[in-house]
């Protein structure tokens, strides 16, 4: 078996500039140095920002809530989406109670409905 030897970038460290050395000349660290905490003050943020959070949960559910109630209200209690069918309804027994010309077909017309069918049997009596 061979051996290996270990493979390995010497750590070089760089000088530190002037910012990081402290000279005995500028005295005790200033208090925006320091790391404390204040545990109450932490607490109240806390319980600040987590009441912020429940009322914003809460004002988006009550939004939320409204908004499809209006929309829902809209689409049940309304006959705005029933207004073309009733105008096609109307269009429809209005044709067919009159006579007229096809639109879609030349050469073929329209008869009212009562005739139309008065024809039919007289045809079909005929043929017995």
């Amino acid at each position: 078996m061979s051996k290996h030897e270990a493979h390995f970038l010497p750590q070089e460290h760089e000088h530190p500039d002037t910012w990081h050395r402290h000279s005995a000349e500028e005295g005790v660290p200033q208090g925006e140095h320091t790391a404390t905490a204040s545990a109450t003050s932490l607490l109240v943020s806390f319980f600040v920002l987590t009441m912020s959070v429940f009322v914003t949960v809460g004002l988006l559910v009550v939004f939320f809530n409204h908004f499809a109630w209006q929309t829902r209200a809209a689409r049940e209690e309304t006959t705005v989406m029933s207004a073309d069918a009733n105008a096609t309804k109307e269009r429809i027994t209005k044709e067919q109670g009159e006579y007229g010309v096809v639109a879609d077909k030349p050469g073929m017309y329209r008869i009212p409905v009562g005739q139309a069918m008065d024809r039919v049997v007289a045809k079909y009596a005929e043929k017995k």
